[in-house]
């Protein structure tokens, strides 16, 4: 078993202790395969530099399991896979800054729908914020993705599809901790866990299906969501449009990975400002300078405005340091090399410890744990090592969607305060 009573069950602090205690590139035995732990921007670079040896891990642990939700979308994909490629050239211009304005009047909208919600409960009651986090981004992104309604923000219980989503999500990750035996054991479970993804493709078939019934003819330059760009562009290196199965594969990649990690990215981002009183007070001034007309209007924000969240994105941003919503991802070694002069095997893997790489104090300084959002101003970012901060990934494989959840963010907490 190598290693593993070390690192489980909380790999993430278990990776910082063995960077921060023995160094930059640590090797470790995972089951009968070395790993190697990385913490070290500069290490990441090189990484990212040579895909030819470093290729994204998508038939072990964690992801192998997550496979089983997003097949061959663009998480769970290989480099190799045709499907991929296709999808990343196809999607590319989807999350350009100009593609994204599109999408404030509806992130506006879910983000009123919640503080509607919220007021309607009373000053005394507990607010069950990751519940409410994960209610609006699940809307948020299928409204975008897709024009499709859950009503999550209408009601208090889930829609069945959120329901068996989430149980899938949950048995992936216990399942990748478990012995053959233990899945065995739990194959009620299983069985449970392929009802629930049935479910989850039969409703995004049926999203697709429907809007090509429609007969609503779209326009590729001025596209109304995700759906209709991955069903009306070709990839402009082959000339092919996405198969059918691809197409459900990122659809539910983009509802999975659209609301989970924003949704964890703004419930700690909620905690650590609500636990710094002088950060409370600097971002809801901010917001009431820059917001205010457009609240008291009654108005949607718009570009400019969002643009001028300034000191809100650094918030953000620092706690996607301090908590960031991947914390590690790993690379397959494709063949024997070397990484920051150490040889490395084919068939090993290499773990970035993203959540290590952000509190090394080489790059953060010694105050790496104190939540410090003026980290992120232009002056101190420029000092930094640019791949020091890296909770969206990096190279080709980074998250295309990373500068949508930003936007989605302080749109959301610019409602909220």
């Amino acid at each position: 078993i190598g290693n593993l009573p070390q690192i489980l069950p909380y790999p993430m602090a278990a990776f910082r202790e063995i960077t921060e205690s023995y160094g930059p590139m640590i090797p470790i035995m995972v089951l009968a395969e070395r790993a190697w732990i990385i913490d070290d921007p500069r290490l990441l670079d090189e990484l990212t530099a040579k895909p030819e040896t470093f290729g994204k891990l998508c038939n072990k642990g964690i992801m192998s399991e997550l496979r089983k939700i997003g097949g061959d979308g663009l998480f769970t994909s290989a480099d190799h896979e045709e499907n991929w490629g296709m999808a990343h050239r196809i999607l590319i211009p989807a999350f350009s800054q100009k593609a994204l304005r599109v999408y404030i009047p509806e992130m506006c909208r879910q983000a009123k729908k919640l503080l509607d919600a919220l007021c309607k409960g009373s000053s005394q009651t507990d607010v069950d914020v990751p519940k409410w986090m994960t209610k609006i981004t699940i809307e948020t992104i299928s409204m975008c993705g897709f024009s499709y309604a859950f009503h999550g923000l209408d009601k208090e219980e889930d829609d069945p599809f959120v329901k068996a989503m989430g149980y899938c999500l949950e048995e992936v990750q216990l399942n990748s901790m478990r012995t053959k035996i233990g899945q065995f054991i739990n194959r009620k479970r299983q069985e449970q866990f392929d009802q629930s993804m049935k479910y989850v493709e039969s409703v995004v078939k049926n999203v697709i299906e429907e809007r090509r019934k429609s007969g609503v003819k779209v326009d590729p330059n001025q596209p109304r969501d995700f759906l209709d760009i991955m069903l009306s562009v070709a990839d402009p290196e082959t000339g092919k449009m996405l198969p059918d199965e691809n197409l459900i594969h990122n659809c539910i990649t983009f509802l999975v990975a659209g609301h989970e990690t924003t949704a964890s990215m703004l419930s700690w981002t909620l905690y650590l400002v609500a636990t710094h009183p002088e950060v409370n007070e600097r971002i809801c001034y901010e917001i009431d300078t820059v917001c205010g007309d457009a609240f008291k209007e009654g108005r949607m924000l718009n570009e400019s405005e969002i643009g001028k969240l300034t000191y809100t994105l650094q918030v953000i941003k620092e706690g996607l340091r301090m908590y960031p919503s991947a914390g590690a991802y790993a690379k397959d070694v494709l063949k024997d090399d070397s990484l920051g002069g150490v040889p490395v095997k084919e068939n090993d893997f290499v773990a970035v410890s993203v959540y290590a790489m952000h509190f090394n104090t080489t790059y953060w300084g010694d105050d790496a744990e104190k939540f410090n959002p003026d980290r992120f101003n232009p002056e101190e970012e420029a000092k930094r090592h640019p791949s020091a901060y890296s909770p969206f990934g990096s190279g080709p494989r980074a998250c295309l969607g990373a500068q949508f959840a930003l936007l989605e963010a302080r749109i959301i907490l610019a409602y909220i305060y």
